[in-house]
């Protein structure tokens, strides 16, 4: 009989195979001979016997089929925290009994969210991050500003929710001052359901970055592209070029230093295209147009002239 002797792992909503298979040396599997029991919790979820299926447990499925080769693995569907534990796997065959035990461990990946969204400047303020719906409880949350960890920093005691998952409150407090420079908290996240870390971020604008600019920073984490703001004015605009998508601009070009500060921080590398350049260039390539055009067109004339004179 062979068993995982390592847990299997699954994440809540998905399916776990739990595997158990069995050899009968010399023979094929006679289904007459066979009775199979698997357990969790001190509790009966499948019998087989005499060729015959019972399946106490909506969420459990088989491959009936294979059980005649051997393979006697159980199937679990839309897997909660209550199905984590160990699960018994008793195969009988032709009186002889073997059992053994498959860990089951249960993942719920956390989501991450400051929910402050704006401070009051020379005061203390307090930056909240909601880190919820994660299993198992062990959790590490890290505040940083401005790429550099924050020590001083308030964590709520986990709270279980009625699903079984947790979630928990970290809080930072800061005091913005009129500083000219960008400030960029971020809240960061790990936990074993995670490849990587996830985190959010928010961003403290000075007084010197438009209020245009901010608009439209907030609504980029909302949609995957903009139109252009009030395409109407012939004022120099920028376009910022993201890894995975493009996002369109117009506001003064004195405000592109501040906005490359929030990419830089994020890790985008961001392509930046002048359109007054661009438009510089196109306006010279036509008037050069324009002129040759003229000047051809003078040359012409002053041809037949001179022909008519002579």
């Amino acid at each position: 009989m062979t068993v995982p002797n390592h847990p299997i792992i699954a994440k809540v909503g998905s399916s776990a195979l739990v595997p158990c298979t069995f050899q009968v040396s010399g023979e094929d599997v006679n289904p007459n001979l066979l009775t199979v029991i698997w357990k969790f919790g001190g509790k009966k979820l499948l019998i087989y016997e005499n060729n015959k299926y019972k399946v106490l447990h909506q969420r459990i499925t088989i491959d009936k089929q294979a059980f005649s080769k051997g393979d006697v693995s159980l199937s679990l569907h839309d897997v909660t925290i209550n199905d984590e534990g160990s699960y018994t796997c008793v195969v009988t065959y032709n009186r002889d009994k073997e059992m053994k035990n498959i860990k089951l461990n249960i993942q719920a990946s956390p989501s991450v969210k400051i929910t402050k969204t704006s401070l009051k400047l020379d005061s203390e303020n307090s930056l909240n991050c909601w880190v919820k719906h994660f299993y198992p409880k062990a959790i590490g949350v890290t505040w940083f500003r401005n790429g550099q960890p924050l020590h001083i920093s308030n964590m709520d005691k986990i709270q279980r929710n009625s699903d079984g998952t947790y979630s928990l409150e970290s809080s930072v407090i800061v005091t913005p001052t009129e500083s000219k420079d960008l400030q960029l908290f971020e809240c960061q996240v790990e936990h074993e359901s995670l490849g990587n870390p996830i985190k959010d971020i928010f961003t403290l604008w000075n007084r010197e970055v438009s209020r245009t600019v901010r608009k439209r920073m907030r609504a980029m984490e909302e949609i995957s592209n903009l139109e252009p703001f009030s395409p109407g004015r012939h004022r120099p605009t920028t376009t910022i070029s993201t890894r995975t998508s493009r996002f369109f601009f117009d506001y003064p070009d004195s405000d592109v230093d501040s906005v490359m500060k929030v990419y830089k921080f994020i890790g985008e590398e961001p392509k930046i295209n002048d359109t007054a350049t661009l438009n510089a260039i196109f306006r010279t390539v036509i008037l050069s147009v324009l002129g040759l055009t003229l000047f051809c067109s003078c040359y012409h004339i002053c041809c037949r002239i001179f022909c008519m004179c002579g």
